[in-house]
Formats: structure tokens, sequence, C-alpha cells
């Protein structure tokens, strides 16, 4: 097992990595399985023991993001998939984590590599490659951007802890390069009228190349893994 570690926004996002039979309905995708962590470290708010339901919440939504809508696993050996497994640790909990987390695994995995495998044909076991030489394909660079709202009319970017402690709900906008919202995530709360998610629209439009292209920058300058 391998794992690919990037540091974005005071969170660690690990990769393990493994294979597996493939699902019988997409035989040739494999499987990305996400799980975020707040632990007693990153805010006295968080308490040792099972996840919370803000990191279970937080985990939820990244695996509807990546599994959903945004990258793919191909196959790369006979009768075998690849699974990733991605752990993504608050290091430092000041607010939109959601955001931090989305970033921090864009980031690892643009600079994963996976191994080419074949099977042998006597012992019918898998064989890795000695050299990771495949890219993982990402159909797409999908940009978190999170709204705090208060007195259920005013809303604000990139809201802090105490900011999110003092609003009557959230709103996070994902979007990619080409303006497609891909979802939007709002985890109870008041509703907002049409003209303040419009306006969350606007917001995010104006964000997602500027997290895309300070990502790419982080990337060029680790090495591969």
């Amino acid at each position: 097992m391998h794992r690919s570690l990037s540091i974005c926004l005071f969170n660690l996002c690990f990769f393990k990595k493994e294979f597996a039979e493939p699902a019988a309905d997409v035989p040739n995708k494999g499987f990305i399985v996400p799980n975020v962590d707040l632990p007693p470290l990153c805010s006295p708010s968080f308490r040792p023991g099972p996840p919370s339901e803000h990191a279970q919440v937080l985990s939820t939504f990244i695996d509807n993001l990546i599994t959903k809508r945004s990258m793919e696993l191909l196959q790369h050996a006979k009768y075998l998939v690849w699974v990733l497994y991605i752990d993504l640790m608050c290091l430092d909990y000041d607010g939109n984590v959601a955001d931090a987390a989305v970033i921090a695994m864009l980031a690892a995995l643009q600079n994963t590599r996976l191994h080419t495998v074949t099977i042998n044909e006597e012992t019918e076991t898998p064989e890795p490659s000695e050299n990771k030489d495949i890219h993982l394909k990402l159909k797409s660079m999908p940009v978190a951007v999170t709204f705090g709202i208060f007195d259920d009319d005013h809303i604000y970017c990139d809201p802090t802890d105490e900011e999110e402690r003092l609003a009557s709900g959230k709103v996070s906008v994902v979007m990619t390069t080409n303006n497609k919202v891909v979802a939007v995530h709002k985890p109870g709360g008041p509703p907002l009228t049409q003209d303040k998610l419009q306006e969350c629209f606007d917001v995010t439009t104006g964000r997602v190349l500027e997290v895309q292209q300070l990502i790419h920058t982080a990337c060029t300058n680790v090495p591969d893994r």
C-alpha cells in the first residue's frame, strides 16, 4: 500500500491504495472512499471517539462530489480496479473546513501516480510495476465556495469559526472551470431567495479559476509520489 500526501490550508490528505473487484454494473471503474476526521487537536469543539455529526456530513458531501460528478478511476488490471481511501484530517479548525478539504483533496489527487499492473498468469496475482507511471484521471477540477447566512438575508464568503457560530445557516456551491454548477450543499438553516443564491453563484464563478491556479502552482512545486 502507498500513500500520497498534500498539505493545504491546515489539512492533511492521506491516500491508501489497494485492489478490489469492480462493481457488476460498472466493471471498468474503481472506487474512491473519503473520510473526514475532525480530531480534538484541531478545535476544543470536538471530542475523542466516533466521528462527529459535522465530520459525517462533510464525508458525505465529499463522497457525493467525487464519486458521482468529477473523478474516475479506470481498471488497470484484469478483473481488478483501484480503490483509493482518502483520509482528510483537519489540523486547525477555523471555519469553512469544507472548502479546505476539497482543495487539499484535489491537490493530492493531482499529485497521485498509480502503478501499471499486470496479472501473473501462473499465480493469477497482480504485479505492480516498479515505477508509478499512470496519472490519475480527473474529469474536472471542482471548487467549493462556502457562504455564511446571517439574519436570514445577508451572506458572506469564507466564514471563520466565529462567524459560523453567529450565522443562522450556510451554503456551499461547487463549480467547475466552465461555470457548471456541480453541487449546492445546504445543511439546514433558513431558505435562500433566488437572488441571494444567484449572488453566491456569481462569487463562486470568480473564485474557481483563482483556486485552481493556486492548486496547480502548489502541485508543480511538489515531487510526484
